[in-house]
Formats: structure tokens, C-alpha cells, sequence
């Protein structure tokens, strides 16, 4: 019996393992994430997602902007084993844009890694900071 309980907890943790920019790209394709609209043009929420990544320890940023999205990889530290987050930012009229988050967590069990929510927010942030006219910082206010 004890023989069968670790293979289950085993395979519900290798099933729940993903993390990869891969995983992310087909999340995305998918029509998976989290996404919200904000009143900035779409440099201006590029240059917040690009903060809110940075803020999320995100990692040698890739940025795609022809293709409309940046995407990054999170280092295990602490308490979080690491994730793949990827932004794509999409122009809603001349003074809006919207931003939808993936996040693949290295194990899907890990629930104080980075979320969804948590770069949305930061987004929201950075853009609140953008609207304000002040700098961007390198790290999360």
C-alpha cells in the first residue's frame, strides 16, 4: 500500500511539472492566461511588462516585439522552484492595449512561486508609474 501511495504522489508530481518557455508558447496558443486591458499605448505596456518580468526575477528576457510578446525564465530561489512567463501585448484602439500573462511554474504544486495574478499586478504597476511620468525601477516598488 505504501508502494502505491508514492507512485501516485510521484506521478501527480511529475504530471504537475512544466516551467518551459514551450510549455508557455502552447498555453498562449492555447488561448490560456490571464489578461487584462490597460489605457496605455503598446510601447508604454511593453516597457511595464518588460518591468513587471524584471520584478518577478525574470531572466534574459526574450523580446519578440515584431510577434508581440517577451518571455522569461524565473530562477529556483527560496521558496520557489522557478517558472516560464510569457507577456503578449496587443493594441485595443490607438490608446489602449491589452496584456495577457502566462506563468508555467516548474511544478504546478508550487503555489509562492510566481502567478498570473502576481505579473498582472505588476504590470498594473508599472503602468501606474508609466501614466505618472516616473521612471521605471529595476526592482518592484
Amino acid at each position: 500500500m505504501r508502494n502505491r501511495i508514492g507512485a501516485v504522489v510521484l506521478g501527480l508530481l511529475v504530471a504537475g511539472c512544466a516551467g518551459s518557455q514551450k510549455d508557455v508558447k502552447a498555453a498562449h496558443d492555447a488561448g490560456e492566461g490571464s489578461e487584462r486591458v490597460f489605457d496605455v499605448t503598446t510601447d508604454q505596456a511593453w516597457a511595464a511588462s518588460r518591468a513587471a518580468l524584471r520584478w518577478n526575477d525574470g531572466q534574459a528576457i526574450e523580446e519578440h516585439k515584431a510577434d508581440g510578446y517577451m518571455i522569461a525564465t524565473a530562477p529556483m530561489r527560496g521558496f520557489s522552484n522557478g517558472a516560464s512567463m510569457g507577456v503578449w501585448i496587443s493594441p485595443v484602439g490607438e490608446q489602449a492595449s491589452r496584456v495577457r500573462v502566462i506563468v508555467s511554474r516548474s511544478y504546478a504544486l508550487n503555489w509562492t512561486g510566481q502567478s498570473e495574478s502576481g505579473v498582472l499586478g505588476d504590470v498594473a504597476k508599472a503602468v501606474a508609474l508609466v501614466k505618472a511620468g516616473k521612471p521605471l525601477p529595476d526592482n518592484a516598488p
